[in-house]
């Protein structure tokens, strides 16, 4: 996004010099990346969620609980 404007407004820029310009901003702004931020998040099974919100439906329809 922030590439995208910058193109627009500086069109006789290059482009490379440019990106290089954000990161190194963005970088000092934001700091190097820590641990956290490079360990893999893994995604939960779509499938596994539905099943999930299946049982929790069936649940209030026996018990005749509601979330209020």
């Amino acid at each position: 996004m922030l590439l995208g404007e910058a193109r627009a407004v500086l069109k006789w820029a290059d482009g490379k010099m440019i990106k290089n310009e954000v990161d190194m901003q963005v970088l000092h702004l934001l700091g190097p990346k820590m641990e956290a931020d490079l360990e893999k998040k893994f995604k939960v099974a779509k499938a596994r969620l539905e099943e999930t919100d299946r049982r929790t439906a069936k649940d209030v329809m026996e018990n005749g609980e509601t979330a209020d």
